[in-house]
């Protein structure tokens, strides 16, 4: 069986079966992404934990630097890492900090903090807040926009 249309019908078909299923992938890639990367480049403030306000100073802190990676302050000490972003799931790992020693209130809410992390299990934005939900504690980690 021969096709008898013109050529010129039957370019833009076939470049279309090319194109397509290209611009599909791009699509999924850019769709995969968009998660994470609404968290790039973004800094927020701990101002509440397990239901509890938080003072401005010492401030826990937490920027998403790039895809993948995490960094702050635990409230004294600096601090570094992994996350992963699957859907609502967060995951910290791989965590280190610098060793000031950290005496009083800001020594107690790092090391709370940190702990919290540990135990991440998934995250929303809600009303220009990030909320991070922490299995075991009642109320979510709690944080407001520092940095777009």
């Amino acid at each position: 069986m021969s096709d008898t249309s013109p050529p010129w019908t039957l370019r833009p078909l076939r470049a279309l079966t090319w194109a397509l299923p290209a611009l599909a992938l791009s699509l999924a890639a850019c769709a995969g992404g968009a998660q994470p990367g609404g968290l790039v480049g973004t800094e927020w403030r701990l101002v509440e934990m397990n239901g509890q306000a938080l003072p401005e100073q010492p401030a826990a802190t937490m920027a998403f630097t790039e895809p993948g990676k995490v960094a702050g302050s635990g409230s004294c000490n600096r601090y570094f890492g992994s996350v992963t972003l699957s859907g609502q799931q967060i995951g910290f790992s791989q965590v280190g900090a610098t060793k000031m020693a950290c005496m009083g209130p800001a020594g107690e809410l790092e090391s709370r903090y940190f702990a919290a992390l540990q135990q991440a299990q998934r995250y929303e934005v809600k009303d220009g807040q990030l909320l991070i939900h922490v299995q075991g504690q009642a109320a979510p980690l709690r944080f407001v926009r520092t940095q777009p």
